[in-house]
């Protein structure tokens, strides 16, 4: 028996993780965390047969302290030489207390080639991985909304065959490895790229991989608090020739809290893929989900023209026309629908003040509707493990498929389109054969975006409509990071046996996903999670939908909506006033508070500091589907704001009075929520609400300053609605304010709380308020509501409450 143990320096080390390797197995632990005997190791094809690489003997051991992406750790190689000349090596890094991170790597010693399929990187025994508690205290889950198979331990959760007789949408990452008897047991889960669990109480550990070589699997069969677990990576059969040697990827685990664990893990991956984001989130229109395919010249044309001479109130960035442009999906050419042409179009895009994007798919020519046959040489497309042709997708790796790619993009950008959305990117998961021998399926991924890249340049917009970031990061600068939010629906979807939605496509998972993808966003790339919609959708309720609007304003990402403005259905004072809201997107980027053990980001929002004070950005959400809930702030971090705090409310612009960390919204409807300003009491008087801007203060507030008696706010001209209010604290009386940038009055609404009316606003103009304190008490707004002139601008100012219940 042998063993062998990693500890860092004096000045590194404190309570936290301890791991051992012993006999050729891994074992860890931190608090209630156990993972014990996890083998490791390579599986090989060698002579057309599998072949399991693992250890044996004593291994060799090297320690090195090194610098990773998140500080100073201490790296200990194990090396170990097999007979036949094969060499393999178990790299454990440890970064600070709480963090640690696995990777291996296979040498081939031997005279022949053979094909790597995958790396055993974690391989515990049953009941090898282990948690102290009560099995329903513990979550185990992703941050992949579409890998759906989350729950809490005491559950057995539907099979992916029985989710598939339900025609419940799931990624099935379990049927991708083709092991049958996992497909069909509710006990196993499988993730790819990462996986969390986290006990309601906090503790948890996140997994996820941190390279940029391989897609990296995650399975758990859980019975109850005693689990096992396997992380392997698919090295798509690579051709690894004598002499060569062949890295896995790095997976990090961290044992801290889940947020700071999704912030690490992102960070990590942007340093080690070279993200250099330069670009900023996209406010704009795109035509998918209100046309879908049956995109006309007469709507585009209308939509220009009505943003055109709307930007002073609406002054989008962008203006996408997606998919029913071109010829096919097989053919990236004008179908000849419009007969002004897509060049003539981008510049009536261009004229009207935004950049001209377009949609294409040029790595799918079958995207799974509309087979055609084989559409090109059989050459052309990537192939699965046993050799068959997919039929959906091309491989990027053979050149011919590489020159057909980068001459579908050159045309459009030659036709002036410089925001490029593509589509349908995934090659088939687990064992694709490639052109290419020496490529993983990730790595033909990462040169299929390094493709789009070169062909559209450094100066052009791309937008991956695909969530694994792992596969764009570094070339792409925006990601949709979760499914479709298809209007028609809602949150009304069917719900299958898991107690989740069947149906993808909807409001439901898109919140989800800016949930636990929260810290991508400004890390990695920038978030979009899809289309907001500003009327009538069907299903959905008016306060269901105001819950998705207020998401993409606190998300702080891509702000675009599909909506035919320039129709009277959607182009009312009041629709516009909901896209108006959220320009700029909100300087802050929010999160799930509740991150780990609530996978449905119940609290979700971020904290601002502002020379001025301190206020939290906070949206208390019911996710449940068949019942109401009373909401609380559990995780918010309160004691931030000194325990006690204003708290105001956005949709019915109320202030809530002084509340502490036990403030509870009572019976709130499914799929319902409040948005609210939590903001620190302070010894003068205090901006405690907005309705200009759906952040509430955080993005159109520059700066707040008391200069004896008077209350100085600078705004931003060019953030949130033209006509709005602004609502202050004090104790002080408020006799009247002023403006340099907009028709303006203020009226005292209740005690010592006061709404300052703007209207007219102009962009590009300083804008200075100046509130005068002491002296004559402001007229109420009982008086305004008296006066007719005044009583137009204060309601006109706000939503109508019928609108707000209508639409």
């Amino acid at each position: 028996m042998s063993e062998t143990a990693g500890s860092l320096s004096n000045a590194m080390s404190r309570t936290g993780i301890s791991y051992r390797l012993q006999d050729n197995r891994l074992s860890l632990s931190d608090g209630p965390i156990v993972i014990r005997d996890a083998a490791f190791g390579a599986v090989i094809l060698e002579n057309g047969r599998s072949r399991v690489i693992c250890p044996q003997d004593e291994p060799i051991v090297e320690s090195v302290v090194c610098e990773t992406p998140l500080g100073r750790g201490l790296e200990t190689v194990y090396s170990w030489t097999m007979p036949e000349g094969y060499g393999f090596k178990y790299k454990v890094t440890r970064v600070g207390s709480d963090r640690l991170t696995v990777a291996a790597e296979f040498v081939n010693g031997s005279l022949h080639p053979v094909y790597l399929q995958r790396f055993l990187l974690l391989d515990t025994p049953r009941g090898g991985f282990t948690v102290r508690g009560a099995a329903a205290d513990w979550m185990l889950a992703t941050t992949d909304v579409e890998a759906r198979r989350m729950g809490t331990l005491e559950r057995t959760l539907p099979s992916e065959d029985a989710l598939r007789v339900e025609k419940a949408f799931n990624r099935e990452y379990l049927t991708a490895s083709g092991d049958s008897v996992k497909m069909a047991d509710g006990a196993w889960r499988g993730y790819r790229d990462d996986m969390t669990l986290y006990a309601a109480a906090g503790e948890g550990v996140s997994m996820a991989a941190v390279g940029l070589v391989s897609d990296v699997y995650f399975h758990v069969r859980t019975e109850g608090t005693s689990m096992k677990l396997e992380v392997f990576g698919d090295m798509s059969e690579v051709l690894v020739e004598p002499g060569e040697v062949r890295p896995s990827d790095e997976v990090l685990l961290s044992f801290c809290p889940w947020g700071a664990a999704q912030e690490g893990k992102d960070r990590w991956l942007a340093e080690v893929a070279g993200v250099n984001l330069t670009k900023k989130p996209v406010y704009g229109w795109c035509s998918w989900y209100r046309s879908m395919r049956n995109i006309t010249q007469e709507d585009i044309l209308a939509m220009t023209d009505y943003l055109g001479k709307n930007r002073n109130k609406l002054p989008m960035e962008v203006f996408q026309i997606d998919d029913g442009w071109q010829k096919q999906y097989y053919d990236w050419n004008e179908a000849g629908k419009f007969s002004l042409g897509m060049d003539s179009l981008a510049r009536s895009i261009r004229q009207a003040g935004m950049v001209p994007g377009v949609w294409l798919s040029p790595v799918a020519p079958n995207p799974g509707w509309d087979r055609g046959g084989w559409l090109f040489p059989v050459s052309w497309y990537a192939k699965t493990r046993t050799g068959v042709p997919d039929w959906e997708r091309l491989d990027p790796t053979n050149p011919d498929v590489a020159a057909f790619i980068t001459t579908s993009l050159r045309n459009m950008y030659r036709k002036g389109y410089r925001y490029f959305k593509i589509d349908f990117n995934n090659l088939p998961l687990m064992g694709v054969r490639l052109f290419n021998p020496k490529m993983t399926r990730l790595q033909a991924q990462r040169e299929l975006f390094r493709l789009y890249r070169e062909a559209i340049g450094p100066e052009s917009y791309l937008m991956a409509c695909n969530p694994d970031q792992r596969l764009f990061v570094g070339y792409a600068d925006a990601n949709r990071i979760g499914p479709d939010c298809l209007p028609f629906d809602g949150f009304t979807q069917k719900w299958a046996s898991d107690d989740m939605p069947t149906n993808a496509w909807g409001l439901y998972y898109p919140i989800m996903a800016m949930a636990g993808r929260g810290y991508q966003n400004r890390i990695t790339t920038m978030g979009d999670p899809d289309v907001t919609y500003l009327g009538q959708t069907g299903k959905a309720r008016p306060a269901q939908l105001l819950t998705y609007h207020s998401f993409i304003g606190l998300y702080g990402g891509f702000a675009m909506t599909s909506d035919h403005l320039y129709k009277p259905e959607f182009g009312g004072e009041q629709s516009v006033r909901m896209m108006e809201q959220l320009y700029p997107v909100s300087r802050e980027a929010g999160h799930a508070f509740s991150g780990g053990y609530d996978i449905f980001g119940r609290e979700f929002g971020y904290v601002a500091d502002r020379p001025y004070g301190r206020s939290i950005d906070l949206i208390l959400w019911n996710p449940q589907h068949d019942r109401n809930a009373d909401l609380t702030m559990r995780h918010v971090p309160v004691d931030t704001l000194g325990g006690r705090f204003h708290v105001w409310s956005f949709w019915d612009e109320r202030y809530e009075g002084v509340q502490d960390g036990s403030y509870t919204v009572r019976d709130v409807a499914p799929f319902e929520h409040k948005l609210l300003r939590l903001t620190a009491l302070s010894d003068g008087p205090c901006l405690i609400g907005s309705n200009l801007h759906i952040s509430m203060g955080a993005t159109e507030v520059i700066s707040l300053r008391c200069d004896g008696d008077r209350l100085v706010v600078e705004l931003d001209p060019n953030a949130g609605a033209r006509d709005g209010k602004l609502f202050f604290y004090s104790e002080q009386s408020v006799s009247s304010v002023s403006s340099t940038n907009s028709d303006v009055f203020v009226c005292k609404i209740q005690e010592h709380v006061y709404a300052v009316t703007l209207s007219d606003r102009e962009r590009d103009k300083r804008e200075i308020l100046t509130l005068q304190l002491g002296g004559k008490e402001a007229p109420s707004e009982k008086d305004i509501r008296k006066d007719k002139r005044l009583a137009g601008r204060y309601r006109h100012a706000s939503f109508d409450r019928a609108w707000l219940r209508s639409w």
